[in-house]
């Protein structure tokens, strides 16, 4: 799929430094704003872990797990989903901006994606309860611009009570990722979910 063409305008300019400005300053407004420029509306969203997101990553290791993925351990989730019956769809997605999960590079022009994922180290460790994420992002165009970290939250909050955590993972919980000193002092670092330095709004 042909990407769109982006307009390069100085980064430095008064002008668009302004513009952007007021327009993060308006759209963070619970109503949103019109763009100045291209007369579109933009709201900067809440976005919070779903318990359907945090379930799908439950899924999505059982996948790995059980042989159900490619050799570089993707799955097509919905699919797999699908054939269990489990009517979730794209809750999954958002995830990836988390960094618990990624998505399968896509070859085929004729798709918009893959559509195929796996879990990551991180997703690994926040599924066997070794870290904890923010439960929310603020974000604009699928991109973060902020975290909740004043609420952060382990997989058990995640599926809030809405699905059955031992159900999926009763045969993996001697499995959980051994995490090292280091790895434990970047996991539970500050920077772990460090908030972007400037409004990006490719």
């Amino acid at each position: 799929m042909n990407q769109p063409k982006r307009i390069n305008l100085p980064q430095h300019s008064k002008a668009l430094i302004d513009l952007r400005q007021a327009f993060k300053e308006s759209s963070s407004q619970q109503e949103g704003c019109i763009c100045p420029v291209c007369d579109r509306f933009g709201k900067i969203h809440k976005t919070p872990i779903t318990a359907s997101g945090a379930f799908t990553l439950l899924k999505l290791y059982e996948a790995l797990r059980t042989g159900n993925t490619d050799k570089e351990g993707f799955v097509h989730i919905e699919s797999y989903m699908t054939k269990q019956r489990i009517p979730i769809k794209g809750a999954h997605s958002r995830l990836q901006h988390w960094g618990l999960c990624e998505i399968k590079m896509n070859n085929d022009d004729t798709k918009r994606t893959s559509g195929f994922w796996k879990i990551t180290e991180k997703g690994k460790r926040f599924i066997f309860g070794q870290i904890k994420i923010p439960k929310s992002a603020w974000m604009y165009n699928e991109k973060v611009l902020e975290w909740e970290d004043d609420n952060m939250i382990d997989i058990h909050q995640a599926l809030n009570n809405k699905f059955n955590y031992q159900e999926v993972m009763s045969a993996y919980l001697g499995e959980a990722p051994k995490v090292t000193e280091e790895g434990q002092q970047s996991m539970f670092g500050q920077n772990q979910f460090q908030t972007p330095r400037r409004f990006d709004y490719d």
